[in-house]
């Protein structure tokens, strides 16, 4: 009797792009992981765009002058014939950790009291805060700071 079989074939494309992208901007992933940067984008954010027939994982990243290292910001799976919209949020949580929370690690719940500050409509990015470690974070009742509670979702605050 003999044994019928199916013969498959999985090819997996390995491929990473650090390429620099502004707002207004266009990253276009085309076959075999091939990387363009251009200005084909109508909106105020970053479009990533998957022209292949192939999913890839993509996000952005912010880049630290202190040492010379990327961040990343956020990831998403980007699947063959889809684009994604990026758009980087002018805000900020602030949360002391008694973990060793190394970085680049996602947080998903705040384990303690954190503090959300928007630096939209601030001169030079900048905002002042305190902090006092019984009465917890303050900006002195300014609009523009929110106390996050214990238990938070962070997705719900932070992912637009």
């Amino acid at each position: 009797m003999s044994q019928n079989s199916t013969r498959y074939t999985v090819t997996k494309n390995i491929s990473g792009s650090n390429d620099k992208i502004d707002l207004k901007q266009r990253m276009l992933i085309e076959d075999l992981g091939k990387v363009t940067i251009d200005t084909n984008n109508d909106s105020q954010n970053v479009l990533i765009q998957n022209n292949s027939h192939d999913a890839y994982s993509t996000g952005i990243c912010v880049y630290s002058i202190n040492d010379d290292q990327y961040y990343g910001s956020c990831a998403f799976s980007l699947y063959g014939g889809n684009g994604i919209s990026v758009a980087p949020v002018n805000k900020i949580l602030v949360m002391f950790s008694t973990k060793d929370i190394q970085n680049n690690t996602v947080i998903l719940i705040t384990e303690n009291i954190g503090f959300l500050i928007d630096f939209n409509g601030s001169t030079n990015n900048s905002r002042v805060v305190s902090y006092d470690i019984n009465k917890g974070w303050n900006s002195n009742s300014q609009t523009w700071a929110t106390n996050i509670p214990i238990g938070t979702s962070l997705s719900d605050i932070l992912v637009i």
